[in-house]
């Protein structure tokens, strides 16, 4: 997410459901890179999506996003 962060609490392959710091609204287009952990050797592997938001939850300081995924893609290591 360019302008939050974000870590994820479930992922599948027709969305994710995310807790971040930033507000987004539903039916809103997002952008963000899913960082997969470090396989047994380096770099991680790092997926680029585009998605649509189509549940918003407010929380106490956060907020829990449910994302429908429009297309993602390999990211290039960095």
């Amino acid at each position: 997410m360019p302008d939050g962060t974000g870590r994820t609490r479930d992922v599948s392959t027709a969305g994710v459901y995310v807790v971040t710091d930033r507000w987004y609204g539903i039916g809103e287009s997002i952008e963000f890179t899913l960082v997969f952990p470090e396989p047994p050797a380096p770099p991680p592997v790092r997926l680029r999506c585009q998605g649509t938001v189509v549940r918003v939850e407010p929380r106490e300081a956060e907020v829990g996003l449910a994302v429908m995924m429009t297309s993602s893609a390999i990211a290039p290591a960095e």
